[in-house]
């Protein structure tokens, strides 16, 4: 189009430059200067209609190239504002495009980037439950040569075993105290190794120095272990029960233990041997001693409320200053006015 509007635009230029170099009507005047040689005789003047006639054949001309430049400058302008308003909404529609495409690509390389650390953090996850499981099994092993040390024929060894064990029971008291969570390992043998401890302690057997020291050393440190000792002046926790409950006692061989200050609140010593323990300064409420041997037993400060010795032995036992209620049930022909003891309220 370009070329056609230049083609006419030259083409008006021809026409309206066609005579240009001559007078419209007829040839140059004579100079006046004589010559010797007869100029031949110059044309015919054309007559006063045809040049009428030419003149306004050219500028009919003129006037189509002018009206069809005019059309191509219109169609041009047209053109040109179509093509700037495709120009805006394809910039426009561009730019979305490209807004959208960024942001889905973010949002992929961000939702990679979440799954692939997720993807961590889950082997991670499995690489140290794998790991805590490998130790958990270690440590079951080392508990069970622990166990079996218990029951091996050298003294040194039992005490070993024994040693561990309640430094243990010891380690997680400190981790308790200090509000510290125990692994999924402590959870599970801490229960465990209070039930063998204990299961020692039960044992009836023909009993030699080395097993009576030994059931000794376990009875009088596991106390400590389960904080389940009051120290001098002081009461026992708002807790109801004795951190001694949830285990089994009936049975229990505590000939010589030396529990003072033992919180043992309501537990069931039911046919347990206590001769000659140190109980002084106890806390037996509610304590069941059904049947039990308390004979020799010291008892000085001990509070036997709601205590039941129905049953017991308790010859030659020593409970100077403790103190009893109306619950407390004794066994038949003990008078506990000759024991020396203070009933509540008094």
């Amino acid at each position: 189009m370009v070329r056609r509007t230049l083609t006419l635009l030259g083409t008006l230029c021809l026409l309206s430059v066609g005579n240009g170099g001559e007078p419209a009507g007829g040839h140059p005047q004579d100079s006046g200067v004589p010559t010797t040689t007869e100029l031949p005789n110059p044309p015919a003047e054309p007559t006063t209609e045809a040049t009428a006639t030419e003149e306004d054949k050219r500028q009919k001309e003129i006037e189509k190239l002018e009206a069809e430049i005019e059309n191509l400058r219109l169609q041009n302008d047209a053109l040109g504002v179509r093509t700037r308003r495709w120009s805006v909404w394809l910039g426009a529609i561009g730019g979305v495009t490209g807004a959208m495409l960024t942001f889905v690509i973010g949002w992929l390389g961000l939702r990679l980037n979440r799954l692939q650390v997720s993807r961590v953090k889950q082997e991670e996850h499995l690489s140290l439950r794998k790991l805590e499981q490998d130790r958990h099994l270690e440590r079951e092993k080392q508990n069970m040569e622990l166990y079996k040390g218990l029951g091996h024929e050298n003294p040194r060894v039992q005490f070993a075993a024994a040693s561990v064990l309640l430094e243990r029971l010891n380690t997680y008291r400190e981790k308790t105290q200090r509000r510290e969570d125990l692994t999924e390992a402590e959870r599970a043998e801490h229960p465990t190794i209070i039930l063998v401890l204990v299961a020692v302690i039960k044992e009836r057997i023909e009993e030699t120095e080395t097993h009576r020291a030994l059931r000794k050393h376990i009875a009088d440190n596991l106390v400590k272990a389960l904080r389940a000792v009051v120290a001098q002046d002081q009461r026992p926790p708002e807790d109801p029960s004795s951190p001694l409950q949830p285990y089994d006692w009936q049975y229990a061989n505590l000939a010589e233990v030396w529990w003072e200050g033992v919180d043992a609140r309501g537990v069931d010593f039911y046919q347990a041997n206590f001769h000659k323990a140190g109980l002084a300064r106890a806390f037996l409420n509610n304590a069941v001693f059904y049947e039990a041997d308390v004979r020799d037993a010291v008892l000085k400060g001990a509070h036997l409320e709601g205590a039941n010795f129905f049953g017991a032995e308790m010859a030659g036992a020593r409970m100077d200053g403790a103190t009893f209620g109306a619950d407390t049930v004794w066994p038949e022909g003990f008078d506990p006015d000759k024991a020396n003891l203070r009933r509540c309220g008094r």
